[in-house]
């Protein structure tokens, strides 16, 4: 039996018996044996996620600056993305590089209300009805319409998840082991 195994069966023997009882030299030696197991658990386990540990710090760092300091918002907004499946994680990503790409398109093309371009129930929207309305206000020049069939073709989510996943597999084979 290992020594924190010997602790544990000491103090948990001392805990359920029926009446109360005065701590005894070994139970106080057994209590501090299992405090130290558990701090050199954490410890360990805080070596072996270094890099996870430096990935929500930059995290609660950014929240902390972007929510005016308050750390028990930070804090609950961290559970939450723990608590949010990984696919909705990429379904993010998916929709904020689709508003990045839109954005930039309808720069070029002077569109400055990108809610009037609809959606239509594919996920594309209606290009026609783009072409005709930019037609008239602007020469779509070939650049220009290359750019517009790109951002009216929806990035799809398995492209994001395949890449997102090879992107974390590779961060962990080349910093698992490295602090």
């Amino acid at each position: 039996m290992s020594d924190i195994s010997k602790h544990i069966k000491n103090i948990s023997w001392r805990f359920t018996g029926k009446k109360s009882f005065t701590p005894t030299k070994e139970d106080i030696v057994s209590l501090n044996e299992i405090i130290k197991w558990i701090n050199n658990e954490k410890e360990t386990r805080m070596h072996v996620n270094h890099h996870f540990g430096k990935i929500v710090s930059w995290v609660f760092l950014n929240l902390l600056r972007h929510n005016g300091g308050d750390k028990t918002f930070v804090e609950n907004e961290i559970v939450k993305i723990f608590e949010m499946p990984l696919p909705e994680h990429y379904e993010a990503i998916r929709l904020q590089i689709e508003a990045f790409k839109d954005r930039e398109a309808f720069d070029v093309l002077g569109i400055t209300d990108p809610y009037q371009i609809e959606k239509r129930e594919d996920g594309y929207r209606h290009i026609d009805d783009v072409r005709v309305k930019h037609l008239e206000n602007k020469d779509l020049i070939k650049e220009h319409e290359e750019l517009l069939l790109q951002a009216i073709k929806p990035i799809e989510f398995k492209y994001v998840a395949d890449n997102m996943q090879y992107f974390i597999t590779e961060l962990l084979n080349r910093y698992a082991n490295k602090k």
